[in-house]
């Protein structure tokens, strides 16, 4: 999966990569870049709170998360992540990077009222759990309304940040 997302064979991969575990780094380095200009978008230039700034962005992780190559690439990772302790950990340490990042924007930005940290870690984690289950969705629903899920999800994170859907 991914020589045919990089439009490469094997060989000329690894020419650049000396071993799986660095393309699987590579890649969550990447996907952590995106992700971090969403974070960047959310922290910028707004007087919202973090729940209107969230929900905001979540036309484009819908969107993001609705791509089948993106969506392969995901499953592709998390397959080999099952397999291999060492991928396994590369992915949770750019998960735990992404939280890390999102708690601090929300102690900057103001998170929601009375929620201890540790509440908000949880919530944060329901609510990546929900972004990753659009990956996994949009394989076995491709033509299902965006729009609703976009609508439904934003629901979901203002239920889970303290807010009314």
């Amino acid at each position: 999966m991914i020589c045919q997302t990089a439009g490469m064979s094997p060989g000329h991969v690894y020419y650049y990569f000396r071993s799986k575990e660095a393309i699987v780094e590579a890649i969550a380095v990447r996907d952590e870049n995106d992700t971090a200009e969403l974070m960047d978008q959310l922290e910028q230039g707004s007087t919202d709170d973090l729940v209107t700034r969230l929900t905001r962005l979540i036309p484009a992780v819908v969107q993001r998360n609705s791509d089948p190559a993106y969506a392969g690439l995901v499953i592709a990772l998390t397959a080999e992540a099952v397999r291999n302790p060492m991928v396994a950990e590369i992915l949770r340490r750019s998960d735990e990077a992404l939280h890390t990042r999102f708690l601090k924007i929300a102690d900057r930005v103001g998170g929601p009222a009375n929620m201890d940290p540790a509440t908000l870690r949880l919530r944060i984690g329901m609510i990546a759990t929900i972004f990753t289950g659009l990956v996994f969705r949009s394989i076995l629903e491709p033509r299902r309304d965006q729009a609703a899920i976009v609508q439904l999800v934003n629901e979901q994170v203002r239920l889970l940040l303290g807010g009314q859907p």
